[in-house]
């Protein structure tokens, strides 16, 4: 949650991909610290900035780059005539952008604009859907809820989560592409509260082998849908003005909701 709200400031300072690259850097420092060191303070410590780092990247890595594909949006547009006239009115905006000429505005007055109060209400609403569904709670408590449906080894209900969700990301792509990322996020939010009342039913009736299916089921659903949806749209509603600040803002409420999830799941 730190490293997503302060990494805005940086990217809009330092641009998006020097950011991105800073990060990568701490990143693999922190991986090869805490595989070597035996010290619990020193692993504590570089925890902590692996985790800052982390946080910083789910921000960060929101970018496209898809300079083909642009050409082609432009293309049907504006017609093949015209698509090098419209990048090169792109490379003068980013250049002037760069050296401070244009956007003086500060990025925490033109995030809260009332010409962008929608798009950051929408990625607020975005971030908190996604954790507030309880995914979370699922992975970090898998193993007591797959004991209580008869699975006793918490390291067999971890592999099983962790494999469910890896690989039903895979069909993400091909099916935003042609449903859309909007509808999408929508099936998969109705989806995962049907998936929660089986998932509840099957233990209120004690059936065990039901209770698992449909705890598989839902963390499929969220794998296909909000699990990767919700960073790409996140990074995609924004202006380029305020992308890196508005993004840093819904992500820290994203690991905030997941922060409460996961403290309060075992009181619920």
């Amino acid at each position: 949650m730190m490293g997503s709200l302060w990494c805005g400031h940086f990217s809009d300072k330092y641009g998006h991909k020097t950011t991105l690259m800073g990060n990568c850097i701490f990143m693999i420092v922190g991986g090869v610290v805490q595989a070597s060191v035996s010290n619990i303070w020193l692993f504590a410590l570089d925890r902590l900035v692996a985790d800052i780092s982390s946080g910083t990247a789910t921000v960060t890595i929101g970018g496209y780059g898809r300079k083909e594909e642009a050409e082609e949006v432009i293309a049907r547009l504006y017609g093949e005539e015209h698509v090098q006239t419209v990048l090169s009115w792109l490379e003068v905006s980013k250049a002037s952008m760069e050296e401070g000429l244009i956007d003086s505005t500060p990025r925490t007055e033109s995030m809260l604009a009332p010409r962008y109060r929608i798009q950051l209400l929408t990625g607020i609403l975005l971030s908190c859907a996604q954790q507030l569904s309880g995914i979370n709670a699922m992975f970090y408590y898998s193993g007591s809820i797959f004991s209580d449906a008869g699975i006793s080894d918490s390291r067999v209900s971890t592999l099983i989560i962790t494999f469910i969700n890896i690989w039903s990301a895979f069909f993400t792509g091909v099916l935003a592409n042609r449903f859309g990322a909007r509808n999408m996020i929508l099936w998969g939010l109705s989806d995962m509260v049907v998936m929660s009342i089986g998932t509840t039913l099957a233990f209120v009736v004690d059936v065990s082998a039901l209770s698992i299916v449909f705890t598989a089921l839902y963390v499929i659903v969220f794998g296909v849908t909000l699990g990767p949806l919700v960073w790409v749209m996140t990074a995609g509603i924004f202006p380029d003005s305020i992308r890196a600040s508005a993004s840093s803002l819904c992500i820290g409420i994203n690991w905030l909701c997941n922060l409460v999830v996961g403290v309060a799941h075992p009181y619920i």
